[in-house]
């Protein structure tokens, strides 16, 4: 089960949601939290709701990760089933079997939801975080040559558009193993709109230019 754990932070009966340290995964919840100690450290800790609270000291040091944002991540637990980790949404998306053989369903960028401006009586930019992002991966595909499958940009869309669909977060994925470099391409496809079962594979449609 995905555990995250912050040294030197105390749930003080907040809701999970509310601590502002799990910021960065709350979406991928609801998360229980508690107090807890583990990797020799004092902090709170949060679990998905629904599976059993971790004891202190649960898995062993060298399984804990460092994020690098102050929290950390055990690794190594059994996960949910991707059925249990589906959210409940409305996106309009396209299923694409990657790699791994894991069907997903992955959001069309295009089809996201836009501000509006009652006073201006018109619809703004979008309203998510997802489609903004994407459509500057898109620009930047536009502009620049050679843009890499592993850009810091390419991979983060790719993440938040799993997350529309699925509970993860960046560290739940690479636990997981849905995706490999293999399916970067195709995601891409999917988020600007276009079906990669439906293109021509000599036909050019790559998002990303050839050995980028």
């Amino acid at each position: 089960m995905p555990v995250y754990f912050a040294p030197g932070v105390k749930c003080a009966q907040r809701p999970a949601k509310d601590i502002p340290e799990f910021a960065r995964v709350a979406s991928a919840g609801p998360w229980l939290c508690c107090d807890s100690s583990q990797c020799g450290a004092n902090g709170c800790m949060i679990f998905l709701e629904g599976t059993e609270q971790p004891i202190p000291g649960h898995g062993k040091p060298e399984d804990w990760i460092d994020c690098g944002d102050g929290l950390r991540y055990l690794t190594g637990q059994p996960m949910p089933s991707q059925m249990a980790l589906v959210r409940d949404h409305n996106v309009r998306g396209i299923d694409y079997t990657t790699s791994r053989g894991v069907t997903l369903t992955i959001p069309v960028a295009t089809a996201s939801p836009r501000k509006i401006s009652f006073g201006a009586k018109k619809a703004l930019g979008f309203a998510t975080d997802f489609a903004a992002l994407a459509f500057r991966v898109f620009d930047r595909l536009s502009d620049e040559k050679g843009l890499s499958p592993l850009d810091t940009d390419v991979l983060k869309v790719i993440a938040d558009a799993i997350a529309h669909v699925y509970r993860v977060t960046p560290e739940i994925l690479d636990e997981l193993g849905w995706i490999t470099s293999a399916d970067i391409d195709p995601i891409l496809c999917c988020i600007f709109g276009s079906d990669p079962k439906a293109l021509n594979p000599a036909g050019g449609s790559s998002p990303l230019p050839a050995g980028a």
